[in-house]
């Protein structure tokens, strides 16, 4: 299926401190993912922290809070506090993100849905095995990565896999006759656009 996730992110430090607000704990490690089949590139993200900085700013501020804080590690919400009896003035306050340490158990690890950054996913419901023999996933890290990161833990890839071979086989078979519609309709723009060049042509002659 298409709604691949990438857990167990995050890394050892030589000392303890707190994930990137902007980035989360995959932009502070990761560079580009691409999604291959093969030697065949399939769909690819590079720059992941530029976009995951624009990403997370542009996420509305509760699901920064109660979402994002958790799965990645990044502290861009933010929430208002009153402040003590005397002062009127009340204090908004940066959402803590998550925090790495030395220690395996209690490093953070975040996860995330590569439908959010790689298209091809959050279009496909559904991939082939039968097209796609060969899918894998590959992780670019970044050359440029924080002093204290002292060893990156192994990601774990998860996905859902539909074992009913009679449901496989109907999704099989639509995909198949949606293909072959979409090689028929490729078909008769190309003849269309090709008219249309013939006629320019003759314009242009004439």
């Amino acid at each position: 299926m298409g709604n691949m996730r990438l857990v167990d992110v995050g890394f050892i430090a030589s000392q303890n401190g707190s994930v990137s607000n902007k980035l989360g704990v995959l932009g502070m490690l990761v560079k580009n993912i691409y999604l291959m089949d093969g030697g065949t590139v399939v769909d690819q993200m590079q720059d992941l922290p530029q976009f995951l900085q624009f990403k997370n700013q542009n996420t509305p501020n509760d699901k920064n809070i109660s979402v994002n804080s958790k799965l990645n590690g990044s502290g861009n919400g933010f929430y208002q506090e009153s402040g003590a009896k005397n002062d009127a003035v009340s204090k908004v306050n940066h959402k803590a993100s998550g925090y790495y340490t030395n220690n395996i158990d209690t490093t953070f690890k975040g996860w995330i849905g590569l439908n959010k950054i790689l298209s091809f996913l959050d279009r496909a419901t559904y991939i082939s095995t039968t097209i796609f023999k060969r899918l894998r996933l590959v992780i670019e890290y970044r050359n440029d990565l924080n002093a204290k990161v002292q060893t990156i833990l192994r990601p774990a890839l998860v996905y859902d896999m539909l074992i009913d071979e009679k449901q496989s086989s109907q999704i099989e078979n639509a995909l198949k006759n949606k293909q072959l519609y979409l090689d028929l309709l490729n078909v008769i723009v190309l003849f269309f656009l090709l008219e249309l060049l013939i006629l320019n042509n003759k314009r242009i002659i004439i």
